[in-house]
Parts: C-alpha cells; sequence; structure tokens
C-alpha cells in the first residue's frame, strides 16, 4: 500500500478511495494457459481476432506479426521510457498502452499511483465468452472455462491484498454452479460474476440454484453482473436506418454505440426482479447483488415498477409472500456503480445514499481520463457522509469488509 508521505503524488491525493471496477486486459492465450492440458484447444482466444488488432494497433504494435506481436508488446512495457510516461499521469493511457493492464508486477505499480486503497478487478472480454459458452449448452466446456478463469484471475490479484479477484459462476449449470462457486470462493475471489443473459431453459431463480446463493451469502461475497454477459441487447437491424453510419466508440467489451448503452441494462433489471419477485432476496437477505457498468439511471425507475407490479398483481402468491415491498430489497441488497456522465447525486436523491459506488473502469475508455473530477462535479453539493460512501463506505459493505484500511475509514 503506497504511504501517505507519498499520497499527494498519486491521483487520488490521499483522499479515501475504494475503486468498484477495473479491469485485466487478457492476453490472446489467457484462459488457456490457466485450462487443463487436455481442454486447451477447445477454448477460444481470449479476443476476437478484430479486437486484438484493434488493440494492439492503438498500442503501437504490428497485430501482422501474428503471436510475436504481444512479445513486442512485452518489450515496450519493460522500457524505461514506456514505464516513464505510463506512470506520469497513469489514468491517462488506456487499454494495452496502461502500465499493469496485462502485467502482474505491474499492477501494483500502477495501483501505488491510482492511489485507491482497493480495486475489484473484472476480465475484459472473458464475459462474453464465458456467456456465450453457457448459451451453446456445452457443459463440459463451460465449467473448463469458468475453472480456468478463476484460477487466471486469482493467480493475477495473489501478490497484492488490494487487488480483489471476481470469480465466474455458470448458471446454465445447474449440477456443477454450486461446487464452481466454491471453489472460487476458497481461491479467493471476493465476488462472483454471473452472466445477466439468463440461461436458455431456466430462469436464475431455478430452486436447484439455491445453493449457489446460500454459498455466497454465507461467505459474505457478493453476486456481480458485468457488461460483456448481457448476451445481444440490441437487434442489428437498429443500425439499417438509411441515415448515414454511426461510428461505433471501442471501448473495454468491445465495440458501443449510444442505443446499445441504453438497452445494456435490461438483462440486469429483469434478473433483478426475477430475484425479488420469486423471493430469493428475501430468503438470503445477506446476499448482495452488484450491478457494473450498466449504468444506474434506471434504478429509480426500477424501484418504481416493482412497487407498481406488485400492488397490481397484489394476489399472486409469491408477490403476497414478499415480507417487504420489491423495491426494499433492491435498495438493501443491490448496488451500481455509474458511467462517469451520469448524475450520480440525482439517482442517490432518487433511491438511497446506499446505492452507488465509485468505480474507475481501469484501463478501459470508459472510466475517462479523469472520473474523479467527473463525479466530483456531480457531487459538488453533497455531503460529507454521502461522499463518504459513495467514495468507499458502500464498497466496503457490499463486499463484506476484510478490506485494506478499514480501520483508517471508519476514522475518517
Amino acid at each position: 500500500m503506497p504511504s501517505m508521505e507519498t499520497a499527494e503524488a498519486n491521483y487520488a491525493k490521499g483522499r479515501f478511495i475504494y475503486d468498484a471496477d477495473s479491469h485485466i486486459v487478457e492476453w490472446p492465450n489467457w484462459l488457456r494457459d490457466y485450462a487443463t492440458p487436455t481442454m486447451r484447444d477447445r477454448i477460444p482466444l481470449a479476443w476476437t481476432a478484430n479486437d486484438y488488432a484493434h488493440l494492439l494497433r492503438e498500442a503501437g504494435v504490428d497485430p501482422a506479426t501474428g503471436e510475436k506481436a504481444f512479445e513486442a508488446l512485452e518489450e515496450v512495457h519493460s522500457s524505461s521510457e514506456f514505464r516513464s510516461k505510463a506512470l506520469e499521469n497513469v489514468m491517462l493511457q488506456k487499454q494495452l498502452n496502461a502500465i499493469g493492464a496485462f502485467r502482474i508486477a505491474d499492477r501494483s505499480v500502477a495501483l501505488n499511483q491510482m492511489g485507491f486503497r482497493a480495486q475489484l478487478v473484472f476480465n475484459t472480454f472473458s464475459n462474453q465468452l464465458l456467456q456465450e459458452a453457457e448459451a451453446s449448452g456445452d457443459m463440459v466446456l463451460i465449467r473448463e472455462m469458468s475453472r480456468a478463469h478463476n484460477r487466471a484471475i486469482t493467480d493475477f490479484c495473489r501478490g497484492d491484498r488490494r487487488l480483489l479477484a471476481t470469480g465466474y459462476v455458470p448458471l446454465s449449470d445447474l449440477e456443477e454452479a454450486a461446487a464452481i462457486a466454491k471453489e472460487a470462493i476458497d481461491l479467493g475471489c471476493r465476488a462472483l460474476i454471473v452472466a445477466s443473459a439468463v440461461a436458455p431453459k431456466t430462469s436464475p431463480t431455478h430452486i436447484a440454484l439455491d445453493p449457489v446463493w446460500a454459498i455466497a451469502s454465507e461467505a459474505r461475497v457478493p453476486i456481480v453482473f458485468h457488461v460483456g454477459g448481457t448476451g445481444e441487447v440490441l437487434h442489428p437491424s437498429f443500425k439499417n436506418n438509411g441515415r448515414e453510419r454511426t461510428p461505433d466508440f471501442r471501448g473495454g467489451e468491445g465495440a458501443m454505440m449510444s442505443l446499445r448503452v441504453l438497452a445494456l441494462p435490461n438483462p440486469a433489471k429483469a434478473f433483478l426482479s426475477a430475484m425479488v419477485i420469486d423471493g430469493v432476496l428475501m430468503s438470503y437477505p445477506n446476499l448482495m447483488i452488484g450491478v457494473f457498468e450498466l449504468g444506474c439511471s434506471w434504478i429509480p425507475s426500477l424501484l418504481r415498477e416493482l412497487d407498481a407490479v406488485a400492488r397490481g398483481f397484489k394476489s399472486e402468491p409469491r408477490i403476497v409472500k414478499l415480507a417487504l415491498k420489491p423495491s426494499e430489497y433492491i435498495l438493501r441488497q443491490v448496488r451500481v456503480t455509474a458511467y462517469p456522465y451520469e448524475d450520480v447525486s440525482w439517482v442517490m436523491d432518487q433511491s438511497s445514499d446506499s446505492i452507488c459506488m465509485f468505480s474507475s473502469d481501469y484501463p478501459h475508455h470508459e472510466g475517462g481520463r479523469d472520473p474523479l473530477s467527473r463525479f466530483d462535479s456531480w457531487l459538488k453539493d453533497a455531503g460529507p457522509e454521502r461522499l463518504k460512501k459513495f467514495y468507499a463506505g458502500n464498497f466496503a459493505e457490499f463486499i463484506g469488509g476484510n478490506l485494506p484500511g478499514e480501520a483508517e475509514a471508519a476514522a475518517a
């Protein structure tokens, strides 16, 4: 952890901040390297060919050199010129140009420069690959990919207590999901990713998945949704509008556009609604759910929609059984991250000071080059308690404690 003597030199400038969303940018063979040897050839590369080429070109490396391209990138990251530039302002460099994006030892160096007291670490491309494997129904493949992912991400985070790994659990696998969840927690994962795009044949509230929620709840390890696990949220026909082509913004998870971003939270909203209405959140009151990089402006409307539906279908047996208003389960057990352009103060005004968490999205473009300034501008009229909750307290509660600097945070 960075010393207080150097705190003013880092990006956070001594502020006490937990970062709820950051990433590793996987090298091409990332999942294969951590898979069992007999399964490696069946596991897809971490990047599609187009994203691989785009990111390498962005980093100044010729993708035409194939496997040697990544070797060249390693050499770039080892150079004193690269390291000096990358550390001068750690938030400016993105994707494969960012220090600590894929090299394990460098991530601690980068985090020292950021100055955040802890950082939840997600993959960049693997969520989509894992969700697609689930949709295929190939249980042998999805089990192997999930376990390889969880070994890889915990290995990346193992050397620094501030780096908190996120494991993957395939909810389509009713037989093995609980075992994979327990294995991930035993490896050291501090959160469990599930695809917000539901399994082809079963609801996420299927009673066979109760052991997953029980394991996570008992361990105080939250369940999380993240962009990349949403499946297809916007039909391709929306691009065929007879007008000038809208260029895609190439973010961390791939090509993005305004209409797609608006549709991204829809699978998560349906998932959360089922977890409330089917009584899972009531049955497991210590189970926390996080929604990452899917926006937060939809939260106030979801709260009101759930309560309105409960009034409209008040005689439905599963609604009769609910001990609280549907919105109260969301407020009690769901936490979200915001895009830097969203008015987080308004969202908290319309919901709760406990709902939103700060995230940098490092090293992805979506987080921006100065997320602290952008969030500070939305929170300029916030009192000290709201600021403390947004930048640290909500995450500490969400993740179940046992974080670096907790005593310091409590005294702040």
